[in-house]
């Protein structure tokens, strides 16, 4: 059998990536619908962002699945004020005593406070024991490892986010995304996004936080087609430009599910991708080429997990 991939993550530089998984059972057991269990989820998803090197920059926790978007930050040196101080959120100061003895021991956490992997790992970890505990129950939380994807540009950043924001509306919960609690967009609405990423750091810093939500909410109507009680919403001339400009020429593209945004390795422009298959040299694990491809409604390329044969 062919050894499995390596996670593809962007060494030495700002990485933004969108993370996925899904809880294991039957299709129609659904623990992230309660929402004790949900706010759970949201609060250790801040609460562990607070401690590693990252910003979330959006999120949505569905009834039986989750997907947020974050960016990494470049590796750098930090202090060890710093670093004591994101220990302290980690760890108990018995286990700091105990556990960071040699300047060894705080050169390896200092790496880990960058890693994707390692803040997946402790999030996923951590919830599905406080799960099982509050649940009296043993086992798998989630059916797999998380899965993730390189979002290579502000752009893809930007599509990925309407993407996950129109989830519930896909799914018939709500008719405007901003109505779903389980959201960022229903925070930054309700005004309580102070931990997410500024708007102004996804789209540009050309207007105020409040214009932009506004101008972002007519996006996310435009490729959810959404409606209310009277019908389609107005969407004014310039966002309608705006949307044809960037690919999108009709309304409610993404009320369609598209597989590269959840099971894509990278999507960004194709000399980037083909960058990254040679600097992780992919290739030589599989006997089929793999190459960037743009799928329908897609601006951009794509990078699919290969199929392992063995």
């Amino acid at each position: 059998m062919m050894a499995r991939m390596a996670r593809m993550k962007l060494e030495k530089q700002i990485g933004r990536y969108h993370c996925y998984n899904r809880v294991a059972g039957s299709p129609d057991y659904y623990p992230l619908n309660d929402s004790i269990v949900r706010e759970k989820f949201i609060g250790m998803l801040k609460f562990y962002a607070s401690a590693f090197c990252c910003t979330i920059v959006e999120f949505d926790v569905m009834g039986n699945h989750y997907h947020f978007i974050t960016q990494m930050d470049k590796q750098r040196k930090l202090s060890p004020a710093e670093l004591r101080r994101r220990a302290e959120i980690l760890y108990s100061e018995s286990y700091i005593n105990s556990h960071f003895l040699k300047q060894e021991d705080w050169d390896k956490f200092e790496l880990r406070l960058f890693d994707l992997s390692k803040l997946l790992h402790v999030l996923d970890g951590e919830f599905a024991k406080w799960f099982n505990k509050t649940h009296d129950r043993r086992g798998a939380f989630w059916a797999s490892r998380f899965q993730s994807n390189i979002l290579a540009t502000l752009k893809d950043v930007q599509n990925c986010m309407m993407y996950v924001n129109l989830n519930p509306v896909r799914a018939k919960i709500v008719q405007r995304p901003e109505d779903y609690e389980g959201s960022g967009i229903y925070l930054r609405d309700k005004g309580r996004a102070d931990w997410l990423m500024d708007l102004g750091e996804i789209f540009g810093k050309t207007k105020s936080e409040r214009m932009l939500l506004k101008e972002y909410r007519y996006r996310l109507y435009y490729r959810g087609d959404v409606q209310d009680m009277r019908g389609p919403i107005k969407i004014p001339k310039r966002i309608r430009e705006m949307e044809i400009a960037a690919g999108y020429p009709t309304p409610g593209v993404y009320l369609d599910q598209f597989a590269y945004f959840v099971r894509g390795l990278i999507l960004g422009p194709a000399n980037f991708i083909l960058q990254m298959i040679k600097k992780q040299d992919i290739q030589k694990l599989h006997k089929r080429p793999i190459t960037p491809v743009q799928p329908d409604n897609c601006p951009n390329f794509i990078l699919n997990k290969p199929r392992e044969t063995g």
